[in-house]
């Protein structure tokens, strides 16, 4: 699907291809975020059944702690798009540390101003 979005014929060599890598994480974290959250994934009906709560109620909880790590991940993956053709460790530390800030930040924000 990448080859056919940028346009370039087979074969292709790794280096043609920059925003592969982030493709591919992001369907991964996009894949472990939903099995963490979703009320249906076996993990969460399994947590839920061997602690006696619903597992919506299990679920919603859970989405509390995973909306910074969601906000974080997509401004990491758009700084990744953009800087998909800098080399991939400039591309790497640069959405990674971008992503663990702003999860951290988004984290420390929740802590002080929405306790319970």
């Amino acid at each position: 699907m990448l080859i056919s979005f940028l346009q370039l014929e087979a074969p292709v060599q790794l280096d043609q291809i920059p925003i592969l890598f982030p493709a591919l994480g992001a369907v991964l974290s996009g894949a472990a975020c939903g099995n963490h959250i979703s009320p249906f994934a076996e993990t969460t009906i399994m947590t839920a059944t061997s602690t006696g709560i619903e597992p919506l109620q299990h679920a919603s909880t859970q989405f509390l702690y995973a909306i910074p790590v969601i906000i974080g991940t997509i401004i990491s993956f758009v700084t990744s798009g953009f800087l998909c053709y800098n080399g991939y460790y400039t591309n790497f530390f640069a959405s990674m540390s971008i992503g663990i800030v702003v999860t951290g930040v988004l984290f420390y924000v929740g802590n002080k101003f929405f306790r319970r």
